[in-house]
């Protein structure tokens, strides 16, 4: 199942799904504040209003609107497949 899917279906994506997802709608050219209306409309039924706040301004600092505005770049192929690095103890 795909991540649009799984967001449409649970209303819910992990923070590795949700950064991904925001990131392939950036590249693909949406705009910021097209991308925060799309996951407040799924994120709604299920998180507190303070947590859709930190949700949204995740998305902004993506985009380089906030933060140290540095704009983050979409994965490309070989890094979604390989998934993140697993953590050192």
């Amino acid at each position: 199942m795909n991540l649009n899917q799984k967001l449409k279906q649970y209303n819910h994506l992990k923070h590795e799904g949700r950064r991904q997802l925001w990131l392939f709608l950036k590249g693909c050219g949406m705009d910021a504040h097209d991308n925060q209306e799309y996951f407040r409309k799924h994120f709604m039924a299920k998180v507190s209003n303070s947590e859709l706040k930190s949700h949204l301004y995740n998305i902004q600092h993506a985009y380089g609107l906030v933060g140290k505005r540095q704009a983050e770049r979409p994965k490309n192929c070989r890094n979604i497949i390989t998934g993140p690095a697993p953590k050192k103890d």
